[in-house]
């Protein structure tokens, strides 16, 4: 089986389980659920898909060195999203980590026949479900993990923050389990990737917005049982075509918005939206020498930029949002 990946290129996977778990339904819906959540014409570039980053991060992990079970466990970490992603964390929340998918992981993949694939090939199930024991593949902020460096890496090049990934691949490693950069330049340069996500993407306002409208909209399609929890387990066009379809005013209102673009006015008067971001950081690890050691060692400005974007992103926005 012939894979083609924006950040690693072309490679041919022959191992069994891995063209298996590939082709399997669960895998393939997820060509149809947007990494951002958002929709084409919402968004001024092209959007790509949780089968795109979970590839990415089998190619990834493969690169590494990691061992088949730590690659299976990197193919299906985001198998389970619903339709548009993280906008579910808004429909049913926010909480703080945003984690509706992983607490609702092992139930989903129970559903499936993946781990009747996983037992076909003589694989545990714990590929599939208990993917904290996988240390390459995930780690708890601020660390590096393969997960971390797809998702930061493929919005940087769709939104042509950097031109390329080489220089960043190049110059990874791994010691003692962990994943590091082989010196200090790719590791500040990686933050600073990173940081540019967090404030002018993931966290920006106006992308926060557009995840309120469209949890707006599908809470009000479940309330009116236009929407049942099956249909968000589908893809994105699927629960847009039925959200298309209904004469709810809120659900028009917010589509109108987003399909047309909409201005952002803070309010501290009754708001009739809240903002609620989520603060994420990194701390990549290098080497020094034979020494490993946190980038936020050798950088006296981090502790600060930390700081003051924790605040900024902690804080609830009172809002209005406004057509254009």
């Amino acid at each position: 089986m012939n894979l083609g990946d924006s950040i690693y290129g072309y490679w041919s996977i022959s191992t069994p389980v891995l063209v298996d778990l590939l082709k399997s339904e669960p895998m393939q819906r997820i060509k149809g659920v947007m990494q951002s959540g958002l929709q084409r014409n919402w968004t001024k570039f092209k959007p790509y898909s949780r089968y795109d980053h979970c590839v990415g991060v089998l190619l990834l992990l493969k690169r590494l060195g990691a061992s088949l079970e730590e690659q299976v466990a990197g193919l299906l970490h985001d198998v389970s999203h619903t339709a548009f992603s993280h906008v579910i964390d808004y429909v049913f929340g926010p909480t703080a980590e945003h984690d509706f998918q992983d607490r609702h992981h092992e139930e989903y993949v129970r559903k499936t026949g993946l781990l009747d694939i996983l037992k076909k090939h003589g694989l545990p199930e714990r590929c599939a479900l208990q993917l904290h024991e996988y240390p390459l593949l995930e780690q708890s902020a601020p660390q590096l993990c393969a997960d971390r460096i797809d998702y930061t890496l493929r919005s940087a090049l769709n939104e042509k923050i950097i031109d390329s990934a080489r220089p960043f691949l190049s110059a990874l490693a791994v010691r003692d389990n962990r994943i590091v950069f082989t010196s200090r330049e790719p590791a500040e340069q990686f933050w600073n990737v990173y940081a540019d996500r967090q404030d002018n993407h993931w966290g920006s306002s106006h992308h926060v917005a557009k995840y309120e409208l469209l949890a707006r909209a599908i809470k009000a399609g479940l309330d009116d049982r236009l929407l049942a929890m099956d249909d968000l387990y589908q893809t994105d066009k699927h629960v847009l075509e039925k959200l298309r379809a209904s004469p709810n005013d809120t659900i028009k209102k917010s589509l109108h918005l987003l399909d047309n673009g909409f201005r952002i006015v803070e309010t501290a008067e009754a708001p009739p939206y809240v903002l609620k971001k989520k603060f994420r950081y990194i701390d990549p690890a290098f080497l020094d020498g034979d020494r490993v050691r946190a980038l936020s060692e050798t950088m006296p400005q981090y502790a600060g930029w930390c700081e003051t974007s924790r605040r900024k992103h902690e804080a609830d926005l009172g809002v209005r949002i406004e057509p254009a």
